[in-house]
């Protein structure tokens, strides 16, 4: 398997983790700027608001992290 397609499968768990928890990720599609780096955007569904990556700067290790945070929160 070779690396994008790796990373194609990651941000595909990641998006339906995400979903679990009332989030959505958005990925940047625009040349990068100093507001849009390039990166992924956690969006909160019911107030459509960032959670993270607020400049598209978040990467699939950000999200992983910050969803095993909501994930141990869920679980307790």
């Amino acid at each position: 398997m070779n690396t994008e397609r790796i990373e194609r499968n990651r941000e595909g768990r990641l998006r339906h983790r995400a979903v679990r928890f009332g989030y959505r990720l958005s990925k940047s599609r625009r040349a990068r700027t100093h507001e849009n780096l390039g990166g992924f955007m956690v969006i909160d569904k019911d107030t459509n608001f960032p959670s993270l990556g607020f400049h598209y700067d978040a990467t699939l290790d950000d999200i992983e992290g910050f969803l095993a945070k909501d994930d141990t929160a869920v679980a307790d």
